[in-house]
């Protein structure tokens, strides 16, 4: 990790992607979809990536599973269901958990 962000123009974020996805160190790893989905669907209010607090959650909420396909998962359901703009509430699977799902749709 020393390595990787010893290199110009690489933050904490490229740097924990690189880790988790490239040599499968399980790691936390936080960017703007991980903010947006963790605050819908908990009711958070991370500012952003470089929140600390958004590093602890994940950190816990990962646990030691903080694998590749988590990630993979956010990042998708981001793209397909939980759009920043009219997003899929009544197609997702979290729906149920959601606490931004659950007030739009009712």
């Amino acid at each position: 990790m020393d390595a990787l962000l010893s290199l110009p123009g690489l933050g904490r974020y490229g740097a924990s992607a690189v880790m988790n996805f490239a040599f499968g160190v399980h790691i936390p790893v936080v960017d703007g979809n991980v903010i947006h989905l963790m605050n819908r669907v908990f009711g958070l209010g991370f500012r952003g990536p470089l929140d600390e607090s958004a590093w602890r959650f994940m950190a816990d909420f990962g646990g030691r599973n903080q694998e590749k396909q988590l990630y993979w998962g956010i990042i998708d359901m981001v793209a397909a269901l939980c759009l920043r703009r009219n997003p899929r509430c009544t197609s997702c699977p979290l729906l149920r958990y959601c606490k931004y799902g659950r007030r739009l749709v009712k």
